[in-house]
């Protein structure tokens, strides 16, 4: 069964690799431009927000967001891979609704006997 962690191509300056939560964290961020509104939202503490993000912009190894008094701001990057993410999300999305309609019309459920 699939994890949520994402491999990454190996020109990225470690060998984490992305995490879908860190994703969302991201997304939620950009979008709320409040790392304390965004952990709210997601129902996640603050510190692992921040951590998420971290973690993100170290795989990366780019800066995703720049701090200003007024709020958390994605940088020109962390605007280009936002919309990235944002795809890759939907898509994903997606791709479990089809396969959860295709699931119920399947007699049964479970795995197959042997």
């Amino acid at each position: 069964m699939p994890n949520e962690n994402l491999n990454t191509s190996a020109n990225l300056n470690t060998s984490e690799s992305l995490n879908i939560r860190h994703l969302r964290a991201f997304r939620e961020v950009a979008r709320c431009k409040s790392v304390s509104l965004a952990a709210k939202n997601a129902h996640l503490s603050q510190p692992a927000v921040t951590q998420a993000i971290g973690n993100l912009s170290k795989t990366l190894g780019v800066v995703l967001f720049e701090r200003r008094s007024d709020g958390m701001f994605v940088s020109e990057i962390g605007a280009a891979f936002l919309d990235r993410v944002d795809r890759a999300l939907e898509h994903l999305k997606i791709g479990a609704r089809e396969t959860a309609r295709l699931g119920q019309r399947q007699q049964g459920a479970g795995f197959a006997h042997f």
